[in-house]
């Protein structure tokens, strides 16, 4: 037993460098892959380009059709648009609108944006109390049309309310014709490397013609990109 284990050689120390060797390239490039995939996490960053933005004029409405591509290094995302900085769905409930001045009973006043969610209406004389429908007016809600019945000659007119037709939608589609929504009820997704389109309607009672528009898409990484342009 003793002369076998005499008889028995070690590991060569040409071989054994060799295995050193092998193991520590290959736990190098392990870590070399590893520790970029952690800066690659770190280096991501949204940048979404407009590629494209123009408006037309048709009866009734502005369109305002605008390109979009993300040409940064991840996913981003477009929650709202601000139109002359505010949120796009703001303007479809009107507040504090100035009607004017009011006259006699039996004259009427007209709102801007008819016809009137019914029941939606408050409208004021000057006062933070809002007066009483019936008692101090009528309103034609199809109209958008008030009819005094108390005097409020001379009283400055303001009213809230809520139209029945938005006066401005945001629609938004990627190249997936099937990936679709309204802003901001659903936001819209720019994956890596594509483009998509946001759609603007407005109504045209809100602006004349050659007003600027001043356009921001804020997105999820709480970043806005601008866009101006002019009404036709």
């Amino acid at each position: 037993m003793k002369n076998l284990l005499k008889n028995r050689k070690g590991l060569s120390p040409v071989i054994a460098t060799v295995i050193l060797v092998s193991v520590t390239i290959v736990v190098a490039i392990a870590v070399s892959y590893w520790m970029g995939a952690i800066a690659g996490l770190y280096t991501r960053f949204e940048k979404v380009e407009i590629t494209s933005c123009y408006a037309t004029k048709e009866p009734g409405k502005y369109t305002v059709t605008v390109q979009l591509k993300n040409s940064g290094s991840q996913d981003s995302s477009i929650n709202y648009v601000l139109v002359n900085g505010k949120p796009s769905d703001q303007y479809n409930v009107i507040t504090s609108e100035a009607v004017g001045t009011a006259a006699g009973p039996g004259t009427k006043m007209s709102l801007d944006f008819a016809p009137v969610v019914a029941d939606s209406e408050k409208i004021y004389a000057g006062t933070a109390t809002p007066l009483t429908r019936g008692t101090d007016y009528t309103i034609d809600n199809a109209l958008g049309e008030i009819t005094w019945v108390t005097g409020q000659t001379g009283k400055i007119i303001t009213a809230d309310y809520t139209p029945e037709n938005p006066v401005i939608t945001v629609s938004w589609t990627t190249l997936d014709p099937s990936d679709n929504g309204i802003l901001p009820t659903k936001s819209m997704t720019v994956r890596l490397g594509k483009s998509g389109t946001i759609t603007i309607v407005i109504d045209s009672r809100l602006y004349e013609s050659g007003t600027t528009l001043d356009l921001k898409f804020h997105s999820a990484a709480g970043k806005d990109y601008p866009q101006m342009l002019s009404l036709p």
